[in-house]
């Protein structure tokens, strides 16, 4: 049985405009997939190293830290449970509207979502509502998750690697490899040790290492015209804010939240069955309403498809 958003592109077999990700579908990672074709013999034939001890200094070098304050994970996911098993037990607090497997991973283990928790989960740029969240609580241990660090449009603040703070990174969306899990962690050598030592060996796959040692080596290329992006982001948003009965919210990324008059799982039911058209339902995300949806900035053609279904669907309500 399909369930769930990430299952929504094999739940539905005609998508032609994916908007329900907010990986950017025009991501050109040309070289980085011909790169993973020629090593793929090697990489399914071996055993991945039990801990990826090349992609750790590599990208110690990139953020100018100690290699003992990286810990390569099996995409962010992994990053977000070993977190809060680092954590089991402990109360931890969560800016909602946010990511849910924080509250998953928390409650899998025994952790209580509470206010007065010195623990704060933060997702910053925020997953759904695309906004950069202050990180000033001097009294809290943070763990922030910057999967979306590389679509925002304002600067976030430098990293401080001490054992108050986590930082939570994603090679995947970027890199529009999401198929493949490459994450990691920032922080202090101490907490980083603690996490390495809950860590299961071979976590992360030889092909996704490999993955992450090309895009290091490469100095991070850029494999999105950002300009481009944003300019697109604005006339996609400046389109969607002139259809009757759309409520857009503020963003700082391509992504953004819409209220809209009509249900969020019909619309959606709708757009894909007869537009072929995939958004985000984002009425499970805590606070939000059963009318919120979330899209992600594609190229023009799409964001013109989007534009046009909506108006469609939403016009005579």
């Amino acid at each position: 049985m399909i369930n769930g958003h990430g299952d929504d592109l094999y739940k539905y077999k005609h998508i032609v405009a994916n908007f329900s990700s907010n990986v950017h579908q025009n991501t050109d990672n040309t070289s980085l997939i011909e790169h993973l074709r020629e090593v793929l013999p090697i990489c399914t034939a071996s055993y991945p190293e039990p801990e990826p001890y090349t992609l750790q200094q590599l990208l110690a070098e990139h953020h100018n830290v100690s290699p003992d304050s990286v810990v390569v994970t099996n995409g962010a996911t992994e990053a977000i449970y070993l977190i809060a098993q680092l954590f089991s037990g402990k109360p931890v607090k969560i800016n909602e509207p946010t990511f849910s497997e924080y509250r998953s991973a928390s409650e899998v283990y025994q952790s209580t979502i509470t206010p007065q928790a010195s623990i704060r989960w933060l997702c910053n740029p925020n997953n759904p509502t695309g906004l950069v969240q202050s990180e000033d609580y001097d009294d809290e241990i943070l763990v922030i998750d910057r999967s979306y660090e590389y679509y925002s449009r304002k600067v976030l603040p430098k990293l401080t690697l001490d054992d108050k703070h986590l930082y939570i990174y994603s090679l995947t969306k970027r890199y529009k490899i999401p198929g493949l899990r490459i994450g990691y962690i920032l922080t202090s050598p101490s907490i980083a040790t603690k996490i390495r030592h809950i860590r299961q060996p071979w976590s992360v796959n030889a092909l996704a290492i490999e993955a992450g040692i090309w895009i290091a080596q490469h100095n991070f290329p850029e494999t999105i015209n950002r300009v481009n992006l944003w300019e697109e982001t604005d006339r996609l948003r400046l389109a969607l804010s002139q259809i009757p009965g759309i409520e857009l919210e503020d963003s700082d990324t391509h992504f953004m939240l819409l209220k809209t008059p009509k249900r969020a799982q019909e619309l959606k039911e709708e757009l894909a069955q007869e537009f072929g058209i995939l958004i985000r339902d984002a009425s499970n995300f805590k606070t939000l309403s059963p009318y919120h949806i979330r899209v992600a900035t594609q190229d023009r053609k799409a964001n013109d498809l989007l534009v046009a279904a909506l108006k469609d669907k939403l016009s005579a309500l």
